[in-house]
């Protein structure tokens, strides 16, 4: 078993690594065709672009965030 400890500085480090790597992704999406699409279309690829960068959503945040991709609203992730 491995213990990880952290400071504050690293866990504020291992914050903005990962919030850089969803504000490219949502980046990407948004930049594809995706506005007017059907919500479940884009809660697969939105999924998939996700995963690649080891974020999960629960069910009913991921289709709110492909809501806001189809209707070009913004969306606020959380990182708790």
């Amino acid at each position: 078993m491995v213990k990880i400890k952290m400071n504050n500085d690293g866990v504020r480090a291992l914050n903005e690594e990962i919030a850089g790597k969803i504000t490219t992704v949502d980046a990407d999406l948004r930049a594809k065709p995706l506005l007017g699409q059907p919500v479940d279309e884009i809660k697969e690829k939105a999924a998939a672009a996700l995963g690649n960068i080891g974020v999960e959503l629960p069910d009913e945040k991921l289709t709110e965030y492909a809501q806001s991709i189809s209707d070009g609203n913004d969306f606020e992730f959380q990182l708790v």
